[in-house]
């Protein structure tokens, strides 16, 4: 049997509509300013997240990224 890759082709608009995943990556870990150092959220962003609107999901992965950026220069460093 034969498999075939399948392609789904989807409008901004679709994409836009889509539901934003968590960043959870299952490795619960906070730092001291309570900073998760799986998904880069705070402890507060993380127990909003299941009430939190798309927008509001979407500016929480935007902070964490530049979290988890910030980390990663600092302890590139060394």
């Amino acid at each position: 049997m034969r498999y075939q890759k399948k392609y789904i082709l989807m409008s901004d608009s679709q994409i836009h509509s889509m539901a934003v995943l968590s960043p959870c990556v299952k490795n619960c870990c906070l730092d001291k300013q309570d900073v998760c150092l799986g998904c880069g959220r705070t402890v507060d962003e993380i127990i909003r997240w299941g009430d939190a609107s798309e927008d509001e999901k979407l500016e929480i992965l935007a902070v964490s990224a530049k979290r988890k950026e910030k980390r990663a220069e600092i302890y590139n460093r060394f």
